[in-house]
């Protein structure tokens, strides 16, 4: 209880080669999660329950030919679903959810 049985994941990576030295990752990470109740009430239900989901992130980095610097974007949550991460019944009834779909980039330069 409070944990799926089963959680699945997978990450694909891929380095290309540019002619000028510098290079290109891209990266998929698929990750799959079981239902999951997080109490034994049936009262709590629906609140208490989470069902099976996928979710997907995503990369992507350039890395320049000196390797002084990388420039690096990601997506986290493509789907945007808000999965239940958490049930606290009485007296509070709080439910807790994942992180919705972020984005972003990254400049990282070393000197």
């Amino acid at each position: 209880m409070a944990s799926p049985k089963l959680t699945i994941s997978g990450t694909y990576s891929h380095r290309f080669n540019l002619r000028n030295g510098s290079s290109i990752e891209a990266q998929i990470q698929e990750t799959y999660k079981s239902s999951v109740t997080y109490t034994l009430l049936e009262r709590d239900y629906p609140y208490n329950y989470q069902e099976s989901y996928y979710m997907t992130d995503l990369s992507m980095t350039y890395t320049h030919s000196n390797g002084m610097w990388t420039l690096a974007a990601y997506l986290r949550n493509l789907e945007n679903y808000a999965a239940k991460t958490g049930y606290f019944g009485d007296p509070i009834q709080q439910t807790s959810l994942s992180n919705p779909r972020t984005y972003g980039g990254v400049l990282t330069v070393r000197f």
